[in-house]
């Protein structure tokens, strides 16, 4: 930078640059003339913000109450790694044809659970935890402070990152035995022997 004169403030140069302050975008500091009347600005610091090769997020969700039947399935298959026990899935079939709104027994639903529901189900935890993993590319981020107080954020690149989804909810206070993701898990519950058992009239 040249060496900026000595400073007139008569003359309308503050900063004696020699351009006047109101054409001056920094008037209390001299740069160039041919610019806009500031510095040459320069870096201050820089740093490089890597994504951590793993990350974790936590959502809510509602449990599904008309599950399809291919959630009917994955729900099956969830409870049954929580609570244990041989799978519900033919019996599911035998009585609903996975259908939520299954009528072709005495009570309508994904099982047939019939009248002790009222005991069943109020004993039942009602908290729903399921956990994905999936691999998404994360950003690397540069970031530069500059002289002029001015800060930049860009994105230089990216990199491979396990991200877990925790997807937490709760099943109805007072939910009915038509409530799919409630009847599947009262009834996995029951052939795992942790909740009460009772007579299907499909068998496993």
């Amino acid at each position: 930078m040249r060496r900026a004169r000595s400073p007139d403030p008569s003359a309308g140069d503050g900063d004696g640059d020699g351009i006047a302050d109101q054409s001056d975008a920094c008037p209390n500091k001299p740069g160039w003339p041919k610019h806009d009347g500031c510095p040459n600005r320069y870096i201050v610091s820089e740093r490089i913000f890597e994504p951590p090769k793993r990350d974790r997020v936590r959502r809510r969700f509602i449990p599904e109450a008309q599950p399809s039947p291919h959630q009917a399935l994955r729900i099956s298959r969830l409870e049954r790694e929580r609570w244990g026990g041989p799978s519900i899935d033919d019996r599911m079939r035998c009585e609903s044809r996975l259908l939520w709104n299954a009528t072709n027994g005495s009570f309508r639903g994904l099982l047939q659970i019939g009248s002790w529901w009222e005991y069943a189900y109020p004993k039942t935890p009602r908290g729903v935890t399921v956990r994905r993993t999936k691999h998404r590319r994360a950003p690397v981020i540069r970031v530069r402070r500059w002289s002029d107080g001015r800060v930049d954020r860009d994105r230089i690149g990216s990199r491979r990152q396990r991200l877990d989804v925790i997807l937490e909810g709760k099943l109805p206070r007072n939910a009915s035995p038509y409530h799919g993701w409630a009847a599947i898990r009262v009834g996995q519950r029951a052939v795992s022997g942790d909740g009460p058992s009772t007579y299907w009239e499909c068998g496993l």
